[in-house]
């Protein structure tokens, strides 16, 4: 028992360090209806049923849905849509996978390296397909119906003229180019180029480059190009990964600067409901557009709740009996239920959001989620993996694609936050990478990027329910349920030439609506390993903080796998996974197939750090990392760079060595010692943060760090060391 007081008095302590006296107190109390029902604006609740908290003293079930545990999903029905005052936006304004122009549907066909051009006059039927180079990833088509396509894997913009069948011309940007848009005259074209971390200006008229400016951001992805109504000025706004906006305008010499940055959203509506203080993070920012009417840019994305070390020690105390709650041990993060008893707190660890970024911050509403009136579950429980967004031209409607649920969330921008009221799905095919318009706004186009496919939506149920304005004098403008619109038709515009195994693999990475894969269809894999690579999060998953990995192109021959090297195989790895999150788990060929495609379909990055040939720099940071008494090629070994071993290099946290005291008490054991499997280096140049809990933000970091327990730096000099960063990028 004197083992036991001491933990106990250890957690107090660590406790009232990690958690405000208020904030626990609050976590720990009861919450009264009262209170909760004066902070919402009139008109939230239709039934007094909005408030049934009778989840919050209930136990938890095995197996049950964490999206009911809570009665707090409201009835009340969302706005209607209501014309646009104006449109400042043109259709080239900010690009994506799929553009219309006139009659003619532009698709960038990923992975056949073609931009295809479809036919929508009578029919969806392919006029003509254009060769463009590795990985076409965004396009946009000017006024006049010419055509400029981001190739990923080339570093080029392809330049097609209107009508053509071949590439007209293609410059080359840097390394990995990913988001376009075009000037509002249609005289310059911005490039976003992700490895680069710049924006390259094109000029149309003759296809060079007039400008490249560093964005100082971390990858960008997405850009967009407006004339700001309020200041008449050209604002180009640069999305990065995390959804983070760079205002770029042009000085008096007529080139672009940087002018400042807005920050995306942290919290949805009915987040701001409770008392909790969530550690809730922006990510996976992957598109943008402009707000017709406001002239703001609107980034699709994420928030994530990874968890804290409180939540995790607080669920896995010692009790008085010596038993603990390991089991059950828990963040509030990853693979979590939420919590029942606060409104505030995210119910899912991943939801969908969309920001409002530009001239004017939006408020930011305060709304139990609508409920989805088919499963009782909130209504944004449907949508996964955001991957586009478009505003429709003249109704206050915005279009966000999710990859992972296979539908389109349909958002009212009409209200002050246009995350409180969502007002449709649109159901598509596999993967919906991008939406665009037709000319008058009455069908919209969807390119499903695993379906090969383009499908099209008849929007006349959402325009018929438009009104002229919302009166101020209406104490509620007209509502309506929510609403499931599906395809007119959807046509295959090309042949995929993946192997059937990586096709049924990169569906089981991607898709987020199977039970064998997650608890209640939560997560998928791509839901935090974003095109394969990592989420840059820490999630405190019950043996303490662990940084997401990356994957693409860094798997093959690297066993044993996680951080702790506990599974010697990558399909056993993948078992244990899928387990944390909930699944029921994959049958063998099922397992096969998705590892197959976790090794040979993922595609790791370009490396902006290495062409080929070492730099002078880079070859001295070579002769170090292979120097005997630095000692980095004595783990990091061949062509994998990891010895596959488990080493202590001092980096294990307070939290880990707590968990591990909790651990050893319940099963009667000595505490064990933590150690780390080595890291594989493969890919570097895109995995940072560093060390198991993400920790070092810089590789320099990692060897300030380590600088005597894992190998020996402390002699080099910061010259060198520099040289064995650079080296270590080129991996």
């Amino acid at each position: 028992m004197n083992t036991l007081n001491h933990l106990r008095a250890h957690l107090s302590a660590h406790l009232r360090r990690l958690v405000t006296a208020g904030a626990l107190s609050a976590a720990m109390g009861s919450l009264a209806v009262g209170s909760l029902a004066a902070g919402c604006s009139p008109g939230s609740f239709d039934t007094s049923m909005d408030m049934d908290f009778g989840s919050c003293s209930a136990p938890t079930a095995e197996g049950a849905d964490p999206d009911k545990l809570r009665g707090h999903n409201k009835v009340t029905l969302p706005w209607v849509p209501r014309q646009l005052t104006q449109n400042v936006a043109e259709p080239w304004s900010s690009g994506r996978a799929l553009a219309v122009h006139g009659d003619e549907v532009f698709v960038t066909d990923r992975d056949n390296g073609a931009l295809v051009v479809l036919d929508a006059s009578q029919q969806l039927a392919v006029k003509r397909t254009i060769a463009v180079g590795a990985r076409p990833e965004q396009v946009v088509v000017g006024p006049n119906g010419d055509a400029w396509v981001s190739v990923r894997h080339s570093g080029n913009v392809a330049f097609i003229k209107a009508g053509e069948s071949a590439v007209t011309a293609t410059i080359a940007v840097g390394v990995e180019p990913i988001g376009l848009a075009m000037s509002p005259k249609a005289d310059q074209v911005f490039v976003a180029v992700a490895g680069d971390k710049n924006l390259v200006v094109i000029d149309v008229a003759d296809q060079t480059i007039v400008q490249t400016l560093p964005t100082l951001q971390v990858r960008p992805r997405a850009v967009t190009a407006v004339i700001s109504p309020n200041t008449g000025e050209l604002m180009v706004m640069v999305i990065d990964q995390s959804g983070a906006a760079t205002r770029m305008t042009r000085n008096s010499a007529g080139t672009l600067t940087r002018s400042s940055t807005s920050s995306p959203r942290n919290v949805n509506p009915s987040h701001r409901l409770g008392f909790s203080k969530k550690n809730l993070k922006a990510w996976r920012a992957t598109g943008g557009a402009v707000h017709p009417e406001s002239g703001q840019t609107l980034v699709s994305h994420v928030l994530v709740s990874p968890g804290d070390a409180a939540a995790l020690l607080q669920s896995a105390k010692v009790g008085a009996a010596g038993d603990t709650n390991l089991k059950k041990a828990s963040s509030g993060g990853y693979g979590a239920s939420g919590d029942a008893c606060d409104p505030g707190a995210p119910i899912r660890p991943i939801e969908v959001s969309l920001s409002q970024l530009g001239d004017a911050k939006p408020a930011a509403g305060k709304q139990f989620t609508v409920a989805d009136a088919q499963t009782g579950r909130a209504f944004l429980t449907r949508f996964d993996q955001p991957s586009d967004v478009n505003h429709h031209p003249s109704v206050s409607l915005a279009f966000m694609t999710n990859y992972g649920t296979d539908n389109v969330l349909v958002l009212n921008t009409g209200r002050l936050d246009v995350m409180e009221f969502p007002i449709a799905e649109l159901k598509v095919g596999h993967a919906p990478k991008a939406i665009a318009f037709s000319t008058d706004g009455k069908r919209a186009f969807v390119l499903n990027q695993h379906g090969f496919s383009v499908s099209e939506v008849d929007l006349s149920p959402l325009l018929d329910l438009t009104v002229a304005a919302y009166k101020p004098s209406d104490a509620m403008p007209p509502q309506t349920a929510p609403m499931t619109l599906t395809p007119v038709r959807t046509v295959v515009f090309a042949k995929d030439p993946n192997s059937q195994v990586l096709q049924e693999g990169r569906r089981l990475f991607t898709f987020t609506g199977s039970a064998k894969i997650s608890q209640s269809q939560r997560f998928a894999c791509a839901s935090c390993h974003l095109e394969g690579t990592d989420d840059k999060m820490v999630w405190f998953i019950a043996d303490g903080p662990r940084q997401t990995p990356s994957l693409a192109g860094r798997l093959q021959g690297t066993a044993p796998f996680n951080w702790t090297g506990s599974e010697p195989e990558l399909q056993g790895n993948m078992d244990r996974t899928i387990k944390r999150m909930g699944g029921k788990g994959l049958a063998k060929a099922e397992l096969a197939a998705l590892e197959q495609f976790m090794l040979h379909g993922l595609v790791a990055p370009p490396n902006p750090h290495f062409d080929g040939q070492l730099t002078e720099a880079q070859a001295r940071g070579k002769l170090l990392f292979n120097d005997k008494e630095v000692g980095c090629a004595g783990c990091h070994t061949g062509g994998t760079g990891t010895d596959g071993v488990n080493w202590d290099v001092g980096t294990v946290t307070a939290e880990e060595k707590l968990m591990e005291q909790f651990r050893a008490v319940a099963a009667k054991q000595k505490p064990r010692e933590i150690t780390f499997n080595t890291p594989s280096l493969r890919g570097l140049y895109y995995t940072g943060p560093f060390l198991h809990d993400g920790s070092a933000k810089t590789l320099l970091d990692v060897l300030n760090r380590t600088a005597k327990t894992m190998g020996k730096t402390s002699h080099l000099s910061s010259a060198q060391k520099n040289d064995l960063v650079a080296y270590l990028m080129t991996l």
